[in-house]
């Protein structure tokens, strides 16, 4: 077997190293856990900040009669307008937590109204009754609930299934 010479330098510098690898995984397995943990609270804080001033703006823009949020959408900004629907649901997303089962639309019908028309949407979702609540405390003056059915989920006492039919008014100007 051959003999290792090592030099005093080469026994400080391994020292060295030895020494940072020990401080590194000290580092990795105390202090990182916890500075994660960190992160995702405030990340979780910072999303529901995110949510608060939305709302707020909404209510700025209501007070003041702002009416750009009160432009109806036409037929072929139909999806768009769902799609809103939805984000609004998820949105406010992981502290909302609605989860969509289905959403179907029906067909556009001219409202007595000359200047609307009428969506019928069947929507199908998941939530608790709190988020149910502000789910449904979400929707604009374009949309409003026809009839709605809530069924405990089996199993999750805190969980409904929410089958509900909205009316979505559309303008009922040419597309």
């Amino acid at each position: 077997m051959k003999k290792l010479n090592l030099t005093k330098e080469d026994i400080t510098l391994y020292g060295g190293v030895a020494v940072a690898a020990v401080i590194l995984l000290i580092f990795i397995f105390t202090l990182l856990p916890s500075l994660m943990g960190r992160i995702a609270k405030d990340k979780r804080e910072y999303k529901s900040i995110e949510q608060r001033l939305v709302k707020a703006r909404k209510m700025v823009k209501l007070i003041k009669g702002d009416k750009t949020d009160r432009v109806l959408p036409t037929e072929r900004e139909v999806s768009v307008a769902i799609g809103e629907i939805t984000k609004t649901g998820k949105l406010d997303g992981e502290s909302l937590g609605v989860d969509f089962v289905s959403i179907t639309p029906g067909k556009v019908v001219q409202d007595e109204r000359p200047q609307y028309k009428i969506l019928p949407i069947k929507i199908k979702i998941r939530s608790t009754y709190e988020q149910l609540g502000t789910f449904l405390g979400s929707f604009d003056s374009i949309v409003t609930i026809k009839s709605f059915n809530i069924m405990p989920v089996e199993g999750t006492p805190n969980e409904f299934i929410t089958n509900m039919v909205i009316n979505m008014y559309l303008s009922g100007r040419s597309t």
